[in-house]
């Protein structure tokens, strides 16, 4: 009977475990983390390729951040890809930049390396408005939820 009693406490101990305890994710010595789902649209279209950064509103916390895919949707990563966020509230930064940077020939390298130059840097541009790129004028904000679900929608505009 002690046997039985001992391998079922085992085989819930286990379960508890292998289940992360209701989806969060731990390690010792740090944070959990939150499953955590981000949509990012700009004039009611998804936004693909915009890095999403959450900066904690406590100096103890851990922030997260993310890169949109093509339905603008992003899993934040704050220790592991994808893991979340850990609960707390935050202040959240957007940007998406392009470049027109391309490779330069060995025949282009070369001719800057020959003028002692460095080459110039690539010319970028913002495609969403820059407030967005700075946490103090962004007015986008995010609370996680220890409990979630934790399913933010990020509406911009100009």
């Amino acid at each position: 009977m002690l046997k039985q009693f001992a391998g079922v406490s085992l085989g819930l101990v286990l379960l508890l475990i292998v289940s992360g305890c209701g989806g969060s994710k731990s390690v010792a010595g740090r944070p959990a983390t939150v499953p955590t789902k981000i949509l990012v649209t700009y004039k009611g279209s998804p936004v693909e390729g915009a890095m999403v950064t959450l900066i904690p509103n406590e100096s103890k916390g851990k922030g997260a951040s993310g890169l949109t895919d093509a339905s603008g949707q992003c899993k934040p990563t704050t220790f592991e890809p994808g893991d979340g966020a850990v609960a707390g509230s935050y202040k959240v930064i957007v940007s998406k930049t392009v470049s027109d940077e391309r490779p330069l020939s060995k025949e282009e390298y070369d001719s800057y390396f020959k003028r002692g130059k460095a080459p110039p840097p690539p010319k970028t541009e913002e495609k969403l408005p820059v407030k967005y790129k700075n946490p103090a004028i962004s007015g986008l904000t995010a609370t996680i939820s220890a409990s979630g679900p934790n399913e933010i929608k990020l509406d911009l505009n100009d």
